[in-house]
């Protein structure tokens, strides 16, 4: 990536910071009007079609842009006032935020979407003021920067609904270069997310891919020679069990056979909380690439840890799995000597032989559903380690698990590989945009920038 860079004397000092003596400050008042939505009649409000979509907050992604799921899409069915369907093209701003942490509150879009939505109540309409002098791309990337979200974060009303105004809004100011500069950084930002959308949509089809693979493995298996075995075309090759067809020289037995289930905390009192201590995990303190999030987790004391530790040490290729409210999610334990104990909602996971096998077998859909089956009719879901023992699973032979196991490892690792590559394509555009929005990096020449190609 190539770059022209300004240099000191060029810029001018101001309350924002640093900009190029020839960009301007504005205050978007002098810029945008924010129009409120129409308050839509309750009464015609439905949760599957038909109807006309109604744009609401939930819509807004935290990561930007705009989703539409069956648990996220409202319909209308009553009358349509005029003036109240959405253009394409049109700036949008979520004006009020239910969300935990205020995630979403100012976040804008710009709307491109195939099928109409109509402009709901909390939602605001940007319309600029001065239209020839701004690109709406760059508008959008500006109202998203840091600086602006915090700013109307930190200017909102609410405590547990989070509410914005566009009085609130407008009294920002930006930076605005002239247009044609304007439109070149939101070239450059646009190719960078095509190539973020791009490798997520690999991503999500191998993640499908795995889904289809691992059932395939787990029912079919591998033969000698690696090929899927053929259940169509050689039935004579699988036999019927209490799992369902699978290959004749399998068996079905109790998951205690492959593996050695620890409960952690087998008196399920869990030690008491304190500030200055060691980690206690479970689950939910793993980080997205299988690391252990130490400074995120509760803290228990030294004397804890070790009373753990006398019962049993944890090893490479072990497992921790979820037993209480979040069952499941199998991690492997790959931070091996340092000290931390595991919690009471946790159950520790010896593999007796392929660890990478029993890990595929615990994302299984034999283990989901035996899960599910035992859980589904409480409210604190608990699946515990007398019924994870007992839990019945397909079993290979020792060399076959190796096969199954090293084929899903490959794909796998495949996904890993294009996650950390979109993930440094964030990284990329985070500290771009900060420099092409401040004017630190001045493009002269939009077709210069383009995206890391090297993956990781």
């Amino acid at each position: 990536m190539r770059e022209t860079v300004v240099k000191t004397e060029e810029f001018k000092d101001l309350p924002l910071g640093k900009i190029p003596k020839d960009w301007e400050i504005v205050s978007l008042k002098n810029e945008i009007n924010i129009l409120h939505g129409y308050a839509f009649e309750g009464e015609y409000f439905a949760d599957e079609p038909p109807g006309d979509v109604l744009l609401v907050p939930g819509n807004f992604h935290r990561d930007g842009g705009l989703y539409f799921d069956e648990n996220n899409t409202k319909y209308y069915r009553g009358l349509i006032p005029d003036g109240t369907v959405l253009e394409k093209g049109e700036l949008l701003i979520v004006m009020t935020d239910l969300s935990p942490r205020t995630l979403i509150l100012g976040r804008v879009v710009l709307l491109e979407l195939p099928f109409r939505v109509l402009h709901n109540q909390r939602i605001g309409k940007i319309v600029l003021k001065l239209p020839n002098t701004w690109d709406k791309r760059f508008l959008l990337l500006v109202m998203n920067s840091d600086r602006v979200s915090r700013n109307i974060i930190s200017n909102a009303t609410g405590t547990t609904v989070r509410h914005t105004s566009p009085d609130r809004i407008i009294a920002n100011v930006v930076p605005k270069p002239v247009v044609e500069e304007q439109s070149k950084i939101a070239d450059i930002l646009h190719s960078i997310d095509s190539t973020i959308a791009h490798t997520s949509s690999i991503i999500a089809k191998l993640k499908q891919m795995k889904a289809g693979l691992l059932h395939d493995l787990l029912t079919r298996g591998l033969d000698e020679n690696g090929e899927l075995r053929d259940a169509i075309g050689h039935p004579e090759q699988f036999k019927d069990s209490p799992l369902g067809r699978i290959p004749k020289d399998w068996e079905v037995d109790k998951f205690e056979k492959l593996a050695e289930a620890i409960d952690p905390q087998p008196d399920h009192r869990a030690p008491p909380e304190v500030n200055d201590g060691e980690p206690y995990i479970g689950v939910g303190d793993f980080r997205p690439d299988g690391s252990i999030d130490f400074n995120g987790c509760r803290k228990v004391s030294s004397a804890a840890v070790t009373k753990q530790q006398q019962r049993f040490s944890i090893e490479p290729g072990d497992i921790i799995f979820g037993k209480i409210g979040t069952i499941g999610l199998p991690k492997f334990l790959t931070q091996i000597g340092r000290r931390y104990a595991l919690n009471a909602n946790t159950v520790l996971i010896k593999p007796r032989g392929c660890a990478s096998f029993v890990m595929w077998l615990l994302e299984s859909n034999f283990v989901e559903q035996q899960i599910q089956f035992e859980t589904h009719s409480t409210s604190q879901p608990a699946f515990g380690i007398l019924r994870i023992r007992a839990m019945l699973v397909p079993i290979p032979k020792p060399e076959e698990q190796i096969r199954i196991a090293a084929v899903l490892d490959v794909h796998d690792s495949r996904i890993r590989t294009e996650e950390a590559y979109r993930d440094k394509l964030k990284l990329q555009k985070q500290g771009l945009m900060h420099d092409l929005l401040t004017g630190k990096v001045r493009v002269q020449d939009a077709d210069k920038f383009t995206p890391a190609s090297d993956k990781v």
